[in-house]
C-alpha cells in the first residue's frame, strides 16, 4: 500500500475488516510493518517504536474505539502509554499509573485485568 496525506488534508478510513486499524496503528508507531516503511514528517516510524514516536504524530491519528490491543488487558494497554523508560520498567509506578488512569475515567480498579472487548458488558 502506498498512501500520501498532504498538509492540511484529513483522511478517513472506513469499511469492514480490511486492515484499517492495523494501518493506522502502523502510522502512529503502535505496530511495526512486516515489510516496507512508514514515514511521517520525514521520520521512519517503525524505527521509533510506540514509546518513542512523537506525540505530534500520535495526536494526528484518531481511532473510533481508542485503539486498544484486544490481546492485552487494560492495564497492559495503559502501560504502553508510559513513555519514560525508567517509569515503564518500574512495576509499582505502572500499577499506580493504571489505577490513576482508571480513576480519572470513573472505572473501577478491577477493569485493569479485563480485556478491552469485555469492558463493554
Amino acid at each position: 500500500m502506498s498512501l500520501e496525506v498532504k498538509d492540511g488534508e484529513t483522511l478517513r478510513c472506513w469499511g469492514l475488516r480490511r486492515g484499517k486499524s492495523v494501518t493506522l496503528k502502523m502510522i502512529n508507531g503502535l505496530l511495526r510493518p512486516d515489510s516496507g516503511d512508514v514515514i511521517v514528517d520525514g521520520l521512519h516510524v517503525p524505527q521509533l517504536g510506540a514509546r518513542s514516536c512523537p506525540a505530534a504524530i500520535q495526536d494526528r491519528v484518531r481511532f473510533q474505539y481508542g485503539a486498544l490491543f484486544d490481546s492485552m488487558d487494560v492495564a497492559e494497554n495503559i502501560r504502553l502509554g508510559i513513555t519514560d523508560e525508567t517509569c515503564y520498567n518500574d512495576q509499582k509506578f505502572c500499577e499506580n499509573r493504571v489505577l490513576e488512569c482508571l480513576r480519572l475515567v470513573n472505572l473501577p480498579p478491577d477493569v485493569a485485568t479485563k480485556l478491552p472487548g469485555s469492558c463493554r458488558e
